[in-house]
């Protein structure tokens, strides 16, 4: 397992802000992760997609239901 191989990937994902892997030898692997956090919703056609607090949209977390906890976005362009 290389650690940096491994951190390199994770920090690659849109959700993902930092991370850190230690190896704990000789059989423990400890992952941290920290996420961005959601912070609205964009609504195009019937779909509402997750904006975090870094301006990415995440296209593949649509979804039909109206979020009642997060504000929502028209005509937001991705950005910081």
């Amino acid at each position: 397992v290389k650690q940096n191989d491994i951190a390199v990937k994770l920090k690659k994902l849109s959700e993902v802000k930092s991370t850190a892997v230690n190896i704990h030898w000789p059989n423990t692997i400890v992952i941290k992760v920290k996420e961005h956090k959601r912070m609205a919703y964009l609504k195009q056609e019937q779909y509402y997609f997750p904006v975090m607090d870094n301006g990415k949209v995440l296209k593949n977390k649509k979804t039909e239901i109206i979020p009642t906890t997060s504000p929502i976005l028209f005509e937001f362009k991705e950005g910081a």
